[in-house]
């Protein structure tokens, strides 16, 4: 438990460097304090409280939190940064709407049809559907994505942005989908393939109309 701890404090250490380093980075390229600076007047705000308090004139540390207090909520917390900032939120509600619409049904079949594959037994096909797997689990998705979109014009593709965020996603929801299905189908016991099969039932409709099912139905949440 104490070196899991351990590596959730570093993880969140790494993630709030990350996200400080990215908003340095934009407030550099897009200016959000200053006179041409996109919210301007709330940006100089928290400037000017923040100001007094950081020019050395030996305040004590709880005058520095609540100055940082009041710029955070000067910042986040005004109607007008919402107001300038909805549409872009909206249209990101969107895209995340139309692409889940898209990517979890594809990742659902893609791993059902990953799980079913491996049910077979066939060596060299589990051997490539396990690298398959173990590849799109680790590899992250972000880079994916990058790797698709900006990888694919090398081959003399050109993929539209919402069919490259597609794919990167599907590769890697099916390979997760496939690990869940296949650990539900393992959890049927083998005497309930072998009574489907003794009643007439062939291997794909066994898996089909009896152990499917079961299956689902065992790792649904």
């Amino acid at each position: 438990p104490a070196v899991q701890q351990g590596w959730k404090f570093l993880g969140t250490l790494v993630s709030a460097l990350t996200v400080g380093g990215v908003l340095i980075i934009l407030n550099k390229t897009y200016g959000f304090v200053g006179e041409n600076a996109l919210v301007a007047p709330q940006a100089n705000a928290m400037a000017a409280v923040i100001d007094p308090l950081m020019s050395g004139t030996g305040a004590p540390w709880w005058l520095y939190a609540v100055g940082a207090i009041i710029a955070l909520i000067l910042n986040f917390f005004n109607p007008d940064i919402v107001v300038k900032v909805w549409p872009f939120l909206l249209q990101g509600f969107y895209m995340t709407l139309l692409l889940s619409a898209i990517v979890i049904p594809l990742g659902l079949l893609g791993g059902l049809l990953i799980a079913t594959l491996q049910s077979i037994g066939i060596r060299w096909l589990n051997w490539l559907l396990i690298g398959y797997v173990d590849l799109f689990r680790a590899f992250p998705p972000l880079v994916l994505l990058i790797f698709i979109y900006f990888g694919a014009p090398f081959l003399e593709i050109d993929l539209p942005k919402l069919l490259a965020v597609a794919i990167g996603f599907f590769l890697n929801t099916s390979s997760y989908y496939g690990e869940v299905f296949r650990a539900g189908i393992e959890s049927i016991p083998a005497g309930q393939e072998a009574a489907a099969r003794s009643t007439g039932l062939s291997r794909w409709q066994a898996m089909r109309w009896v152990i499917l099912p079961q299956a689902t139905r065992n790792v649904l949440p």
